[in-house]
């Protein structure tokens, strides 16, 4: 299947083609892990300003021993701070902050990189692309993802003794593979195209196994050989390259996988 790119809001179960490499640093910038204040050096400290989480901080400049800023969590940290003092653990007296305990050098700033440093594999190719994922992609600096595209997949319902609906009756019973194959075909990630009930007939069975533009056709039933199992001349027919004939399983042993030629080399179908 060829790679695709897919918007982070389109890439959900899709599965990476490529790696996921941080573009940036994470935290992109020194950022207060706490509401607080920003101190630098020893106290009691000056207050000088305020900074909310986005702003640039352009107005404060370069913090000096002395110095203290009321910052909010994730907001940047301004350059010369050394800690962040918690709101919980400090008080103010006119314009002069004191803290009720020792900070340290780095005390509640997430440093830039902590995380991740630009270039750093995050992901690696064949990782299923979950809420989690698309999320992480997002902090790290994606709008688009490159995918693996997903199957295309047809469903032929087989045979002429199913029902769609109400009890069994008259020697006819109930088809459970098309509504069972319909969820867990798009819970693995499929891009289900249709299923269709298809009659017991090889002429009718060829027909929608030729004009199908899935990349993978399932069949429920046909695959054994009584008189109305007509997969295997089906195959004969069309050249296929019969991968799986067969599993030691039962009931269902006559399951199969086969190759259906394309019109170019590495192109066509499974069925």
């Amino acid at each position: 299947l060829p790679a695709v790119s897919r918007t982070l809001h389109h890439a959900r179960d899709h599965v990476l083609a490529r790696p996921i490499v941080a573009l940036t640093d994470l935290p992109s910038f020194d950022t207060s892990a706490m509401d607080g204040w920003a101190v630098a050096g020893p106290g009691p400290w000056r207050v000088r300003g305020r900074l909310l989480a986005g702003d640039a901080g352009e107005e404060i400049g370069v913090m000096r021993d002395g110095d203290a800023v009321e910052i909010a969590t994730g907001a940047r940290v301004p350059h010369g701070a050394t800690a962040v003092l918690r709101s919980e653990s400090s008080r103010v007296e006119g314009r002069t902050l004191f803290g009720d305990v020792h900070v340290q050098q780095g005390t509640d700033i997430r440093a830039c990189g902590q995380e991740c440093r630009r270039g750093d594999e995050l992901l690696p190719a064949g990782t299923t692309v979950t809420p989690g994922v698309t999320g992480l992609a997002a902090a790290s600096g994606y709008d688009e993802l490159i995918v693996v595209d997903r199957p295309r997949v047809e469903v032929l319902v087989l045979g002429d003794e199913l029902l769609d609906a109400g009890l069994p009756r008259d020697g006819r019973i109930r088809d459970a593979l098309g509504p069972l194959l319909t969820p867990w075909l798009r819970t693995l990630g499929a891009d289900l195209l249709r299923v269709r009930r298809v009659g017991d007939s090889l002429d009718t069975l060829r027909g929608h196994v030729t004009a199908s533009r899935a990349d993978v056709v399932i069949t429920t039933g046909g695959t054994a050989d009584g008189p109305r199992d007509h997969v295997h001349p089906l195959l004969a027919g069309l050249d296929a390259d019969v991968l799986v004939d067969g599993v030691a399983v039962r009931p269902g042993h006559p399951m199969l996988l086969a190759h259906l030629p394309g019109d170019r080399p590495g192109a066509g179908r499974y069925l």
